[in-house]
């Protein structure tokens, strides 16, 4: 079976198929097929070539339907599981465990953007304390804005009664 040859042509808007002896002969914009399954393409001026083919208009999908804007607070809830205690951050978590959330034009702490956008305004010189000791934790609920020396703190009492409940578990050892 004879290879298919496409024929183009250095300039041309608009090309389209047509089968030879079909009423016409190398019409312009049609593409011939002869009865070796060949066809040829020829521009809308009658002129063949590889240029022809290749400068084709291209068929266009329609476009698909725009998305529906939504607001960067329903962004964030749907990222957040509301359970009867704490509620977590589902969205990407950093290493430290904290939820990052981007809030249009810039990566903000999730359990931060929380606090601000039920309860306010937190002082820039603040940091924000989990009381439930959940870092995924956004419930407003659980959150208190404190100094840095405070937070500090309440982490060390939090890991030392951490400890103190671990080795209360041990077993007593007798030599």
């Amino acid at each position: 079976m004879a290879r298919a040859h496409l024929a183009f042509s250095a300039c041309s808007a608009e090309h389209r198929p047509t089968k030879p002896g079909v009423g016409s002969s190398n019409l312009p914009g049609r593409a011939e097929k002869a009865n070796s399954e060949v066809y040829t393409w020829t521009s809308e001026f009658g002129v063949t070539g590889l240029a022809a083919a290749l400068r084709r208009p291209v068929a266009r999908k329609a476009t698909a339907p725009q998305r529906q804007k939504v607001s960067t607070e329903e962004r964030f809830w749907f990222r957040v599981s509301k359970a009867d205690h704490c509620w977590t951050w589902t969205g990407y978590r950093g290493a430290s465990g904290y939820g990052d959330f981007y809030d249009g034009s810039r990566s903000v702490r999730a359990h931060r953007y929380s606090y601000q956008l039920l309860r306010g305004p937190i002082s820039p010189d603040l940091e924000i304390d989990h009381l439930c000791r959940n870092r995924a934790c956004v419930n407003p609920d659980h959150l208190e804005p404190v100094t840095p020396a405070e937070n500090l703190r309440r982490g060390r009492v939090a890991r030392n009664e951490d400890r103190l409940k671990k080795w209360a578990a041990w077993p007593e050892v007798s030599p």
